[in-house]
C-alpha cells in the first residue's frame, strides 16, 4: 500500500578518475635481432551474444521489520466520548481492549512499513457515564481472519501520513431530491429525507517519524469496520442486542469529523477533532511506549442508549486510545 508520492531523483555528472602518469619510454634493446618464428594469424575476437540485459535486483538490506507491538488500552488515559447528544457531556469511565500489531520491512521506495493486525480483543469495552447511570458500549472489530495484513502503515521517517477528515450531510434532499447518491433516512421523524454518503479527505501533514494510520492512506477507505451496540452489563457479547456497522479508522495525526444539517436541522453543524501521538520506532516493541491512536466519526440517527430509550440522534464518536 503506497502511502505517499514517489520522489524520483536523477543523479547528474560523474567524478573523473585521475590516472598515474605514463612511466616513460620503454628501454631499447641493443642486441641484434634473432630469428623469429613464422608468424601465425591472430584470430579476430568475436563478441559473444549475451541476449537481454540482466534485470537489476535490489541488494538485500536485512530489514525483517520492527516486530510486534502489544497496544493495550490504558483505562486511565484512553477515552471514548459522544459529542452532540442533547448538550450532554458523555465521557467514558473506562476503556478496555488491545491491538497486537506487527510492523514489516520498510518499503524500498516509500520508506513506510506495512502494519498487520496479529490479534485483538473481541470487543473494545466502554463504560460510558450518562445521567441515567452507566451504559456499556461494545465495539466489535470486524476484521475477518487474522493475521490481517496491510491494515495500515507506520512511517519511521518523513512521510505524508497525516490525518483524516470525515464529513456527512444528514439531509441532501435539496441537491438530490430522488436520493440517487445517498440513502433514505430510517428515522420515522425524517420521512422523505435523504442522508448523504460519508465524504473522506486527507489532512496532509508531516507528523514526523512515528506517524501511523490504520486505514488505506491512498484511498482513505477504512480497512476495519466495527459493529457497535449497547448492553446492560459487562462482558460484551453475551446479550442479544441490535448492532450498527460503522466505518472505523485510527490515526496518530489529526482526526476531524463534521455532520451537516445535524438532526435534520438545516444549517446546523456539529464538528469535533482530536490529535494523536506518533510512535517511537526505536521503541516500537515496548508496551506502554509512545503512541496514541485517535478517531472521530459521524453517527447519523444513532440510538445512543439502545433501541427504544432515546430517539435516534446525530452525534460524533470520539476515540482516544493510549497504551
Amino acid at each position: 500500500m503506497a502511502g505517499g508520492a514517489v520522489l524520483l531523483s536523477v543523479l547528474a555528472g560523474c567524478e573523473s578518475t585521475a590516472y598515474p602518469p605514463f612511466p616513460g619510454p620503454l628501454a631499447t634493446s641493443t642486441a641484434p635481432p634473432s630469428a623469429s618464428a613464422t608468424p601465425t594469424e591472430t584470430p579476430t575476437p568475436t563478441a559473444t551474444p549475451t541476449g537481454e540485459l540482466p534485470t537489476a535486483t535490489a541488494t538485500p538490506t536485512g530489514d525483517t521489520g520492527l516486530g510486534r507491538r502489544l497496544f493495550s488500552f490504558n483505562p486511565a488515559t484512553s477515552r471514548f466520548q459522544l459529542v452532540g447528544v442533547l448538550g450532554l457531556e458523555l465521557v467514558s469511565k473506562s476503556v478496555q481492549g488491545f491491538l497486537e500489531l506487527e510492523a514489516g520491512p520498510a518499503d524500498p521506495i516509500e520508506g513506510t512499513r506495512s502494519l498487520t493486525l496479529i490479534d485483538a480483543s473481541p470487543y473494545i469495552e466502554i463504560v460510558l457515564d450518562t445521567p441515567i447511570g452507566d451504559t456499556i458500549v461494545c465495539i466489535e472489530l470486524l476484521t475477518g481472519s487474522r493475521p490481517a495484513a496491510d491494515l495500515g502503515e507506520l512511517a519511521c521517517g518523513p512521510s505524508d501520513l497525516g490525518g483524516l477528515d470525515l464529513v456527512q450531510d444528514h439531509n441532501i434532499t435539496d441537491v438530490d431530491p430522488t436520493c440517487e447518491t445517498g440513502t433514505p433516512d430510517t428515522n420515522i421523524l425524517h420521512a422523505g429525507v435523504c442522508n448523504g454518503v460519508l465524504q473522506r479527505s486527507a489532512i496532509h501533514s508531516d507528523d514526523g517519524p512515528g506517524a501511523a494510520a490504520i486505514g488505506d492512506p491512498d484511498t482513505l477507505q477504512e480497512t476495519i469496520q466495527v459493529a457497535s451496540s449497547v448492553e446492560q452489563a459487562l462482558p460484551c457479547g453475551d446479550e442479544q442486542v441490535e448492532k450498527h456497522v460503522n466505518a472505523f479508522a485510527l490515526v496518530t495525526g489529526l482526526s476531524r469529523a463534521t455532520i451537516l444539517d445535524q438532526n435534520n436541522f438545516p444549517g446546523r453543524t456539529l464538528q469535533d477533532q482530536r490529535r494523536g501521538e506518533p510512535f517511537d520506532c526505536g521503541r516500537w516493541t515496548e508496551e506502554d511506549g509512545p503512541g496514541k491512536f485517535v478517531f472521530v466519526g459521524p453517527l447519523i440517527d444513532y440510538d445512543v442508549d439502545g433501541p427504544g430509550n432515546l430517539l435516534p440522534i446525530d452525534a460524533l464518536s470520539v476515540f482516544e486510545l493510549d497504551d
